[in-house]
């Protein structure tokens, strides 16, 4: 996608400067004493940690990470009371499933939705399936007609053919009619496998009233494979942070696989973005700009398929980092002058956008210790990185992981806060392809994945 020149200018510029600008500050942290750096970091952190921490953990034991309050102009009438006792009166569920050269996946998936159950107190569910083929090669489209039809379900396969590699551009190509009158929409990646009772979980205990929201993400395959495990636990800690956001008044986000919309929240954020990395975060921006809050369900849940080398994690997390920072660049501005977002959530989003100045900044202290000699400072900096995400993690999967054991739990919390130093790289890799890159970005799916369906 090429943008206006002034605004590619404009955004090369930003990451430029907050590469130099976070650089040169680490640069300056890492002449100063060893004491006064782990103390500013515990200092800036701890407060933080720990106000999460307890918002997380209040928020979701009493169930109001998932229940925002929405404008009543973004919920349908229909479906404005919608609670744990009622679904809607039968209104569709529509669930899209963008898949490109997906044949060893995409039935599983829909083998899936075919066996779920729809019954309800009141009018039972209706479910409707909508299969993107997006340029596939290798037989998804036609291995998708075959399931929906074995699974018996209401579906349609449509072939995208038009310009555009990524998945919004594949979400834009659904019609109108095929999502128009639903109660929700709910957006599921290819490899995800959900339990039969996913979509009543989403239509039943979702958040009264919620226009927007994302259910929990989990990982295939945890019982046989640590690296699976790893990632897993990275995805409660993922959750535990969007939880504690919500509780503290912030700003929701939505995840990629699970996400779940009103029709009327689509057309209210001028729906899905084209030619991004990331949809999922560009959209929920736009949904916040809107004024329409983002919650978090983990009474539904969706597994999907872990990277299965560090090759394709690398090529993921860089993918997610660059996405990122593309969309604060690009819309943190609009977000933070809408009168229409709340001002709690407002100065979550800016917070949040902050951690873009973290990698640099640490890079820059990094690059003084190494040229001087001296390891004290990025020590203290990397120490409290890791002892901040390990801390986060420890509660994460304390509540959401049951059943865990005080010692595996330490050490599973520890390998999580460590496995998070990839980011210390990803994010000024990412800001350096936005300064220095091509102006049109590739979008390329996670390919090497260590669970096959």
């Amino acid at each position: 996608m090429h943008l206006p020149v002034a605004a590619e200018l404009g955004r090369r510029g930003a990451a430029g400067a907050l590469l130099a600008c976070g650089s040169a500050a680490g640069w300056w942290i890492g002449g100063l004493s060893t004491r006064r750096v782990a103390a500013a970091a515990l200092g800036v952190a701890l407060p933080g940690t720990v106000a999460l921490s307890w918002a997380a953990r209040r928020a979701i034991t009493a169930g109001t990470a998932s229940a925002p309050t929405v404008p009543s102009s973004f919920v349908d009438p229909a479906t404005a009371d919608s609670t744990c006792a009622t679904t809607g009166g039968g209104l569709p569920i529509t669930v899209l499933v963008p898949a490109r050269d997906e044949v060893a996946h995409i039935p599983g998936l829909l083998r899936d939705l075919g066996r779920q159950d729809l019954g309800a107190k009141g009018e039972p569910l209706r479910l409707r399936v909508v299969v993107i083929d997006d340029r596939s090669v290798d037989g998804t489209g036609a291995a998708a007609e075959a399931a929906i039809r074995d699974a018996g379900l209401d579906g349609r396969v449509i072939r995208r053919e038009g310009p555009g590699g990524a998945k919004g551009d594949a979400l834009r190509h659904v019609p109108a009619d095929a999502t128009g009158g639903s109660l929700f929409i709910v957006v599921l990646d290819a490899d995800a496998r959900v339990a039969p009772d996913f979509v009543r979980r989403v239509a039943e205990c979702s958040p009264a009233g919620a226009a927007a929201f994302t259910v929990r993400r989990r990982i295939l395959g945890v019982d046989r494979s640590l690296f699976a495990r790893l990632q897993d636990d990275e995805q409660a800690l993922d959750a535990w942070i969007l939880a504690g956001r919500i509780g503290l008044g912030g700003a929701g986000e939505l995840r990629g696989n699970g996400m779940v919309l009103t029709p009327e929240a689509l057309a209210a954020a001028g729906g899905w973005p084209a030619g991004v990395l990331t949809e999922d975060l560009e959209f929920s921006t736009a949904l916040l700009t809107a004024g329409i809050p983002i919650g978090w369900e983990g009474a539904a849940a969706v597994e999907e398929t872990a990277a299965g080398t560090l090759a394709a994690l690398a090529r993921q997390r860089l993918r997610w980092a660059e996405g990122s920072a593309r969309r604060f660049l690009a819309q943190l501005p609009q977000a933070l002058e809408s009168r229409s977002a709340p001002r709690a959530a407002r100065l979550d989003l800016a917070l949040y956008a902050g951690q873009l100045a973290r990698p640099p900044v640490i890079v820059g202290t990094a690059a003084r210790a190494i040229g001087r000699g001296r390891p004290g400072p990025i020590a203290a900096l990397v120490g409290v990185y890791v002892a901040v995400g390990g801390l986060l993690a420890w509660h994460a999967i304390g509540v959401l992981q049951h059943g865990v054991n005080p010692g595996p739990r330490v050490v599973r919390a520890l390998a999580v806060g460590v496995f998070s130093m990839h980011w210390l790289v990803a994010v000024p890799v990412g800001l350096a392809r936005i300064a220095f890159g091509p102006e049109t970005v590739t979008f390329r799916p996670t390919r090497d994945r260590l669970t096959p369906c």
